[in-house]
């Protein structure tokens, strides 16, 4: 007699769900800063995302922009640290 495999067994998983990243946030400009609303995780860093031709600089916490040039468009990332809330 040929054995037969049970094509009913199951096996069981446990899958945690982790909460998801949001580093969402808006930019309000003036005529030489601009000034972040952060409207996801609020534990991110900000940097530009390319090295400025000019003197520009963004503070990494609050992503509050200075001594932006007129008429000039800055490509700013934010990268959260890990899952949020921390598990």
């Amino acid at each position: 007699m040929m054995g037969f495999k049970n094509l009913f067994d199951t096996t069981l998983f446990t899958i945690t769900v982790l909460p998801y990243e949001d580093a969402s946030f808006t930019l309000s400009p003036s005529c030489y800063d601009a000034t972040a609303t952060i409207t996801g995780n609020t534990d991110g860093t900000f940097v530009l995302a390319t090295a400025p031709l000019d003197i520009v600089a963004i503070d990494p916490n609050t992503g509050k922009i200075t001594n932006g040039t007129p008429n000039t468009t800055y490509e700013v990332e934010c990268t959260t640290n890990g899952p949020y809330p921390p598990p």
